[in-house]
């Protein structure tokens, strides 16, 4: 007599399905977890280099003091090194500094799984670092012997900071080297700064710093380093020295807006 066939799954086979899927489940939460970092990384760079545009706006802005014709005050440079001899120049409220001049349209930012949102400025510290001042030698000899150099002003030229706070401290280095910042620093509560790059400081801070002719990579062409060395060369060989060679006079003037 031939016996009924029996249907169904053993314990062993049901274990390993369940494991089975386990594992998918598991590894699907891994991917979109990693997608979701990206995302952020991603999200993060591009907060970055918004700022770093408003930063450039802003120091053209700013870079001199602008004089109405009878002499007074037109706009008051911040960076003009009559008003601010550095060695930082810290931007307290971005909202109000940037946001309203029309610098920045949009802050704060979403929140960001890299950034400690509860911290300073949302997270986010801007700055500008003076970054030297060159004195700029013109060679007299008019009515003098010997000749001898003189000095006829100095060239200051600023650098842009951003600086980020980030959520967890302990992975600080990964963090750096994830987004491509330049150092770790740590925040300043005196004097309102994040420490830039020179002082070799470390700290819960990822930070870039770049010339305020380099906004972003996104946005600049590819002869964006020219022009530091254009904004030198017109204003510098079209002012005191063709005065200093054709009439004798020596003044000592800064030469702004280079950087």
């Amino acid at each position: 007599m031939d016996k009924t066939a029996q249907t169904g799954m053993t314990l062993l086979e049901a274990l390993l399905v369940i494991a089975v899927a386990a594992f998918l489940l598991v590894m699907g939460m891994r991917v979109y977890k990693s997608f979701e970092m990206e995302k952020e990384a991603q999200q993060l760079k591009l907060n970055v280099n918004i700022l770093f545009q408003a930063l450039s706006s802003f120091y053209r802005a700013n870079c001199i003091l602008y004089r109405k014709q009878s002499g007074g005050v037109l706009k008051a440079g911040e960076l003009d090194p009559i008003i601010n001899r550095g060695p930082n120049f810290a931007i307290t409220d971005i909202s109000a500094q940037l946001q309203t001049p029309g610098y920045l349209t949009k802050w704060p930012f979403i929140r960001n799984t890299y950034v400690n949102n509860q911290g300073v400025g949302n997270g986010y510290v801007v700055q500008f670092n003076l970054a030297t001042v060159t004195s700029r030698q013109q060679l007299m000899n008019v009515d003098i012997s010997p000749a001898k150099q003189q000095s006829i002003g100095s060239i200051y030229v600023w650098k842009a900071q951003v600086a980020v706070q980030v959520s967890n401290s302990s992975n600080a280095n990964m963090y750096q080297n994830l987004l491509g910042a330049d150092c770790l620093s740590s925040y300043d509560v005196g004097n309102k700064i994040v420490k830039p790059c020179s002082a070799n400081s470390t700290g819960d801070y990822i930070v870039w710093e770049r010339l305020p002719s380099f906004g972003s990579p996104e946005t600049m062409t590819d002869v964006w380093p020219l022009m530091p060395t254009l904004n030198e060369f017109t204003q510098m060989y079209t002012t005191n020295p063709i005065l200093t060679l054709t009439n004798g006079s020596v003044t000592n003037q800064a030469y702004l807006c280079g950087g």
